[in-house]
């Protein structure tokens, strides 16, 4: 059939994870052939992302090749044998995260596509879930064209437990967040005693941390002038060293590893 007959409409799952630096995206995209026979794809990534891969369990993948555009990469799926009722397509996508706001989803005229979307299709409908890793913090600067659902209504391929789950009903979406590292809470019981020489004062020093909401590499105290460190001992302590910082001596206690809870 002639090409202008192809009439298809798409359900977009979307996940963002955002961990470790990386945006990582991950869309399913479910093409239900409404007329016609699916032998070419077309799918809008945002600049600057690479991708990671291109499948389908539903049909072969003769090949794919990702070009620029102003605004967005367009990615093109060739298919060995044409699609008449519904396949889903597989599109897996990294990019650093930025310290500054960024977009998670969303293809709209005139603006930089902000996720994962098929291009040349009647609708697009679907699914965004958005996770982080454990030592971040997201914050939603701006959210248009998205409702918020349970968790129980998320596609199964995409469900992550304490996820942000949203539903859309056209790509014309915008989602900007913020990450932030998560600030660790420090509680320290600090027991002091000191031993008065005849030319000395001797201290020993007890620290007892309490480390909450993200872990601690390392320990900084502040130590008088003229006082000399003899030992420092801990069962997570690797190293320690004093330094000059701001005109003042600094004890940077190296952990053997991130350590939260009880130091």
């Amino acid at each position: 059939k002639p090409e202008m007959d192809l009439l298809a409409s798409v359900t977009n799952h979307t996940q963002v994870s955002v961990a470790d630096g990386l945006i990582h995206t991950d869309a399913f995209l479910r093409y239900a052939v409404l007329r016609g026979e699916l032998t070419q794809l077309r799918v809008a990534v945002p600049k600057g992302d690479r991708i990671l891969g291109v499948s389908s369990n539903d049909a072969n993948v003769k090949g794919w090749k990702a070009a620029d555009e102003a605004n967005r990469q367009v990615v093109t799926i060739e298919l060995l044998s044409g699609a008449k009722k519904a396949l889903t397509l597989e599109v897996h996508t990294e990019r650093p995260a930025p310290t500054e706001a960024f977009d998670g989803v969303g293809l709209n005229e005139n603006a930089p596509a902000a996720g994962i979307h098929a291009l040349d299709v009647v609708r697009e409908s679907g699914q965004l879930v958005v996770t982080k890793g454990a030592d971040l913090l997201l914050n939603i600067e701006k959210l248009t064209g998205l409702t918020r659902i349970e968790e129980a209504e998320v596609a199964e391929a995409i469900r992550r437990p304490g996820s942000l789950a949203y539903k859309f009903y056209s790509p014309k979406v915008e989602l900007k967040l913020t990450a932030k590292a998560v600030e660790p809470r420090v509680l320290v019981n600090h027991v002091a005693r000191f031993q008065f020489l005849d030319d000395e004062l001797r201290s020993l020093t007890q620290l007892s941390y309490t480390v909450e909401r993200a872990g601690l590499f390392e320990l900084l105290l502040t130590v008088p002038d003229g006082l000399q460190i003899d030992n420092v001992t801990g069962p997570f302590v690797k190293d320690h060293a004093a330094e000059e910082k701001d005109g003042a001596i600094v004890l940077r206690v190296v952990l053997d590893m991130k350590r939260e809870g009880a130091i």
